[in-house]
């Protein structure tokens, strides 16, 4: 995590579809990418906008629930 702060390319946390960043002073980045993975394995192909429609639905559900 402290590399992740010191320089902000390297992500917080990658996750199969989504990686983090840190941005310090409590805030974080997420990235939504258009990675499509199945039974914990990140397949090839690409869902186009798929990044796009869950940052999206994630924007909402942090916005409605504060």
């Amino acid at each position: 995590m402290q590399e992740s702060m010191e320089n902000p390319s390297i992500p917080f946390k990658r996750g199969k579809v989504k990686d983090v960043y840190d941005l310090g002073h409590d805030q974080l980045l997420f990235i939504f990418t258009d990675r499509v993975s199945a039974y914990d394995v990140v397949l090839p192909s690409t869902i186009p906008r798929k990044g796009e429609v869950l940052c999206k639905l994630a924007a909402f559900w942090f916005d409605y629930l504060n």
